[in-house]
């Protein structure tokens, strides 16, 4: 393949898991892990997930990452009570104020939640909006 960008259509194609763009953004918070965090002043930081998926997720936060960066987030996932936590996250690219994570290491739990809620969202976005009688009269 050449150095032209990929379509949305070819990049979804070649993902192994499912990637949803929730339909109301959430709050998560994240800090650095490894020996990096204690050279580092800003060692954490708030943000908003904007995609996720079973193995990674894109995200809206104004702390400065880099790609390589490995990160710990909570999230806290729709229609869920408790925070998800994952323990291990390598930012794989930034750009401006987003990011992309891809998840590393997460318990069984994790994955049971993330793919409820990826699941829960993949549904919501295939309903049909339903079209009442007066609807159907006025056209």
């Amino acid at each position: 393949m050449s150095n032209s960008r990929l379509t949305t259509n070819e990049l979804s194609s070649r993902r192994r898991k499912p990637r949803i763009r929730v339909s109301a953004p959430f709050p998560c918070s994240y800090a650095l892990v490894g020996l990096k965090k204690w050279a580092t002043a800003n060692r954490g930081g708030l943000g908003v997930v904007c995609d996720l998926s079973v193995a990674g997720a894109r995200m809206l936060s104004e702390a400065v990452l880099v790609p390589g960066d490995e990160i710990a987030i909570s999230l806290r996932l729709p229609h869920q009570r408790v925070s998800t936590f994952i323990d291990r996250a390598t930012v794989r690219w930034v750009k401006d104020s987003v990011f992309g994570v891809e998840f590393c290491l997460l318990s069984p739990i994790a994955v049971s939640r993330l793919g409820k809620c990826v699941n829960r969202e993949i549904h919501a976005s295939t309903r049909l909006p339903v079209t009442t009688t007066s609807e159907l009269r006025s056209r």
